[in-house]
């Protein structure tokens, strides 16, 4: 059972106040984690619908030259 308890940082089993606090910490910097990983993938969403909007610009202005 400790053996567990020290295996699994969010495991709440252990009563000592250090090992709540470690819980603690291990839970948020998870959860820090999963939202920063979040946020890269946003990025990388923008900077591809970027890319997509000066595509679509440059075959608009290709556009209205073959227009003229």
């Amino acid at each position: 059972m400790v053996e567990k308890a020290k295996a699994d940082p969010l495991n709440y089993s252990n009563t000592t106040f250090g090992g709540f606090v470690q819980a603690c910490v291990a839970k948020a910097k998870k959860e820090y984690e999963e939202k920063g990983s979040e946020m890269q993938k946003l990025k990388k969403r923008v900077v591809e619908l970027e890319n997509k909007v000066k595509k679509i610009e440059e075959l608009e202005n290709k556009i209205k030259e073959l227009e003229k």
